[in-house]
């Protein structure tokens, strides 16, 4: 028998306040533009979308986001859309305040990026997580190909294979992610995207 919505959400967040914020960047990586993305929302359920593209977006197509209403901490707020933009580049075509498993969630469209695609970056505020999960995150939970940024907040790791630092400043968690498709055959070019994502999530970790 299927579980009730109300149930199936109810052990999202269990699974959530357990720490696996690894299941959070899968689900990241693999959003796509015509879904929800990092967010809460049935697949689909969106036209404005807010995750990666399942296909490689062109040079002229423009990832448009429409701002939504959202109970939480309005993270498009906190975090200007111009700071996406000077770390970057390009022009940001939208924002989308929105929510995944319920941790407050912004969604920047980004056209013509540093990287030569248009995509999206997001940052979330990862509520049900503190410094002692960020501890234990790092000790043995985080990906084997993760690395230490000096300089933000008061710790940061950046994930390649998911192009997203996730930092903490006391008991404020947050994750910082780049959400790029090359063409089909090609790569994103490791070090811009390294760099552009540390730049803005050193934005973050100023702001928290």
């Amino acid at each position: 028998m299927s579980r009730a919505p109300s149930e199936a959400r109810a052990e999202a967040e269990r699974i959530n306040r357990q720490g696996l914020v690894a299941r959070l960047l899968v689900v990241c990586a693999v959003a796509v533009i015509a879904g929800a993305g990092c967010s809460s929302k049935t697949p689909g359920a969106s036209s404005s979308g807010s995750g990666h593209p399942s296909t490689a977006p062109s040079a002229s197509a423009t990832p448009t986001v429409t701002a939504s209403a959202t109970p939480f901490r309005d993270l498009c707020a906190l975090v200007p859309s111009s700071t996406v933009a000077a770390a970057f580049g390009g022009t940001i075509t939208g924002t989308e305040s929105t929510d995944f498993l319920n941790n407050p969630t912004c969604n920047y469209g980004v056209n013509r990026s540093n990287l030569g695609l248009n995509g999206r970056v997001q940052v979330i505020d990862l509520i049900f997580d503190d410094a002692t999960w960020y501890a234990g995150w790092v000790a043995g939970k985080r990906g084997p190909h993760t690395v230490q940024v000096p300089g933000i907040a008061d710790e940061a790791w950046y994930d390649p294979d998911q192009t997203s630092v996730l930092l903490h400043h006391g008991n404020n968690v947050y994750f910082v992610g780049a959400i790029f498709s090359p063409p089909t055959g090609t790569v994103l070019d490791p070090a811009k995207v390294k760099t552009d994502t540390v730049a803005l999530a050193k934005v973050v970790g100023g702001l928290i």
